[in-house]
């Protein structure tokens, strides 16, 4: 018999001995999911105690918090609502068949088109199917706006008892009373929840929403989902896609069913520009739009309301200003994107009397349900996150939506009646695009990705259970990105360093220039210039102007640093701000040759990281640091983008000598690019934030360095190149030079050190012929002595 077998009959003897112990044992399977082991391994402890009183004690005080969770379970039994869901929306003709499926299965796949009412009632079935009683209805979705939507519409449907029974949870906001039986929040939340509760058993019932994004947390979520299904038997999980990409998630979860929900869905009539594929240029989105809504007023003069897809908050500004003139009359304008305030989120989600024109990113392409559409203008593009290895930095360039993405977007015009989708971007264009979008995790820095297993403890990615495995040299770049930043050790364990880096949700470069800031005393100017480096320059060269941009470009040109000069800018850019409202920062930006989208994008990205310091307890000071300071702590992200100035050499035998070349690691050669302020100066050493490949390697951002810091900033990265053996008579030992190479480079400065460490048997045999045959030891030890006098006479016998 094993050792449990043994424990458990131990447990079951001592509970037919003792009343007491069987009573509290009984009441707590009836306690919540959350509370039952931990109650057991109390009562297990008591039971073994041998003071009689102390075990009193403990035993009075078990029993009330026994109590105390089950009256929260009657509690919540009683808020369950006693009539059965009555709406004629399309998923509740399921309601019997998902009910079933739950009772027989851990893990259900349903599979809902738009408007299928998936989304609010798939947790209001669980519930009627007597879920959430002893663990939350946990009901995660992509983005925090339609988290707190769909909350306040299950709770809305419910009636009077909604705000008891439903709760929401974002970033910065959580709202759910005790004794709630539905919790919405973003996957991201439940993520983070698995670091202190890895089985998740404050859950019952776990709904994973819009699993077709494929987000990088989805991804990760439905894999510690099909470890946790293993280890709770009781546990229901219900995968949600509004795509025929169902199967791929049924396989993942070993042959879950599959329950298909039609949509309730109007003909859509879909007309596409005549010829040209989707422009991101602001200017020219917003013209197309104001095209398309003179078409759109024509087929609906009096119905509906219009909703616009834009691909982000720059593009939602641009064409709000352009659209204002001409419909601000007959429409009110309304934005809908992730970052706007709550306030601001509800208004473009509620009818009103006038029409409306909604302008909103992909949030309000499957997630939310803008009422009352009957037209939809697509740009046909969207923001996409991709890891670029050269720049070694997350960014989001603007991309054409796939064909799945794009007929998501025109259903949203067929929701109340026949409706209109116009697409700036012509057929044949949109006979190119790719067929689904590629899942997060095969397009971004799978750095950040093992960085977060690792803080959860939930493995190696090469093992962890993923939908679709990245490629093999994927994985070792992220790794190695990691060892680079000093995030991981040999071993791949995290450190300390990577356990801060690991909170801070930013590219793990950005977030090690953040730590570092903060270890150099200069954090306020490392944030500036880190979130300056997530968006694209802000410096423009119109054609035909160039000199002229670049003669305003030089007023705020620190000299010997690029990285330094955004500084700068942002100093100036923030005075402007302070000084006058948008019309005036854009005749600011306009007069030094700047784009006001992105000066604008980077003051909201430091803002955004601004806060999440904040959080962190990290305070960040307003005054400006020495120079030498701030750019340490940007090398320490940057370690591996340093340059020496080439030199003329023999190796480089007739070829002719090209000047400003830069030699870095890993035998890179490349040159600053023509648009750095530091090109001119060459220093002897640089490092810079951006490596392109055009028709050469060009290095852009650049700031000089003193080459001494990259031994400061990352000694585990270096590698010892050592020099022939030679007799060091003082020392009494045979040393050797050594210098030091980062990945190929060659730092300068060179030290002596023993030979030992190179090879010790050479050592040795260097150390008897010339120390003790050859007597070249200034020893002064008696055996020494003795030897040499016996050497003498020997050798005068001879």
């Amino acid at each position: 018999m094993c050792f449990l077998a043994i424990m458990e009959a131990g447990w079951a003897v001592s509970m037919k001995r003792d009343p007491i112990i069987r009573e509290l044992a009984d009441s707590i399977e009836g306690c919540q999911m959350r509370d039952r082991r931990r109650f057991r391994r109390r009562l297990r402890r008591l039971k073994g105690r041998g003071d009689a009183k102390a075990r009193t004690n403990g035993l009075k005080k078990l029993r009330g918090h026994i109590e105390e969770s089950l009256d929260l379970v009657e509690k919540r039994r009683q808020l369950v609502p006693g009539e059965l869901l009555t709406s004629d929306l399309p998923v509740l003709k399921a309601q019997h068949e998902i009910q079933q499926a739950l009772q027989a299965n851990q893990v259900i796949i349903v599979c809902g088109e738009t408007g299928s009412g998936k989304t609010t009632q798939l947790p209001q079935i669980a519930m009627r199917a007597g879920r959430g009683i002893f663990g939350l209805i946990g009901h995660t979705q992509p983005r925090r706006l339609a988290a707190r939507a769909v909350a306040q519409r299950i709770a809305e449907e419910i009636g009077p008892d909604g705000q008891e029974i439903v709760g929401f949870q974002v970033r910065f906001r959580k709202q759910v009373k005790d004794h709630a039986l539905i919790k919405i929040m973003t996957d991201g939340i439940l993520l983070s929840e698995l670091a202190t509760d890895p089985k998740l058993e404050q859950y019952d019932t776990i709904i994973v929403d819009e699993a077709h994004e494929r987000s990088l947390n989805i991804d990760l979520l439905l894999g510690c989902l099909h470890q946790i299904v293993q280890k709770r038997p009781e546990l229901r999980v219900i995968i949600t896609s509004a795509t025929i990409d169902s199967e791929r998630f049924s396989e993942f979860f070993g042959g879950a069913p599959v329950i298909e929900v039609p949509g309730r869905q109007f003909e859509v009539e879909v007309i596409h520009a005549e010829s040209g594929d989707s422009e991101d240029d602001p200017e020219v989105m917003a013209s197309a739009v104001q095209e398309a809504m003179d078409q759109a007023l024509v087929k609906h003069p009096r119905e509906g309301d219009v909703l616009v897809f834009l691909p982000g908050e720059r593009e939602i500004r641009e064409v709000a200003r352009v659209l204002h003139g001409p419909f601000g009359n007959e429409f009110e304008i309304v934005s809908l994107y992730a970052r706007l305030s709550l306030a601001a989120q509800q208004k473009a989600l509620k009818p009103q009397r006038r029409r409306r024109i909604v302008l909103a990113t992909n949030v309000a392409e499957t997630s939310l349900t803008v009422p009352r559409i009957r037209v939809v203008i697509d740009s046909g593009l969207v923001r996409v996150k991709r890891y670029s290895a050269r720049r070694g930095i997350e960014r989001l360039p603007v991309e054409g939506v796939s064909k799945a993405s794009a007929n998501q977007r025109t259903g949203r015009a067929g929701r109340v009646a026949e409706g209109t989708c116009y697409r700036l971007y012509s057929e044949g264009a949109f006979q190119k695009r790719d067929d689904f979008t590629a899942p997060e995790i095969m397009r971004t820095n799978l750095a950040s990705v093992i960085l977060r297993l690792a803080d959860l403890g939930l493995g190696e990615v090469e093992t962890f259970p993923l939908l679709d495995r990245p490629r093999p040299q994927a994985m070792r770049a992220g790794r190695e990105t990691l060892w680079e930043l000093g995030a991981i050790d040999e071993q791949s364990r995290l450190t300390g360093t990577g356990r801060s880096m690991a909170r801070m949700p930013v590219d793990p470069r950005l977030a090690r220039m953040l730590l570092a800031g903060q270890e150099h005393r200069c954090l306020a100017d490392v944030l500036v210039i880190a979130s300056g480096l997530a968006i694209p320059d802000p410096k423009i060269r119109p054609e035909g102007e160039e000199a002229v941009a670049d003669q305003r470009h030089a007023a705020f040109r620190v000299e010997g640093s690029d990285l330094l000069s955004k500084r700068t800018l942002w100093e100036a850019w923030v005075e402007r701000v302070r000084a006058g409202g948008t019309s005036s920062q854009r005749r600011w930006c306009q007069s030094n040759s700047l784009s006001w989208v992105r000066m604008r994008e980077w003051r909201e990205i430091h803002d955004q990281l601004h806060r999440m310091l904040r959080e962190m307890g990290i305070h960040v000071s307003g005054r400006s640091s020495p120079a030498e300071a701030v750019h340490r702590a940007l090398l320490s992200g940057l370690v591996t983008s340093v340059g020496k100035l080439a030199r003329p050499s023999a190796q480089d035998g007739n070829a002719k000598f090209e000047k400003g070349m830069y030699d870095g690691p890993g035998r890179r050669r490349f040159k600053i690019h023509p648009s750095s302020g530091v090109r001119s100066i060459r220093p002897d050493w640089i490092m810079s934030a951006e490596i392109i490949e055009t028709n050469r390697l060009w290095a852009r951002s650049v700031a000089g360095i003193d080459p001494v810091w990259i031994a400061e900033a990352a000694p585990h990265l270096l590698e010892p190149e050592y020099g022939d053996p030679e007799w060091d008579a003082v020392r009494g030992s045979a040393v050797t030079t050594q210098r030091r190479m980062l990945a190929g480079l060659l730092l300068p400065g060179t030290r002596r050190v023993s030979y030992v460490v190179v090879d010790p048997m050479v050592a040795r045999r260097i150390f008897i012929d010339e120390g003790l045959v050859r007597r070249d030891l200034q020893l002064e030890a008696g055996f020494f002595k003795r030897n040499g006098v016996l050497q003498e006479e020997i050798e005068r016998r001879e």
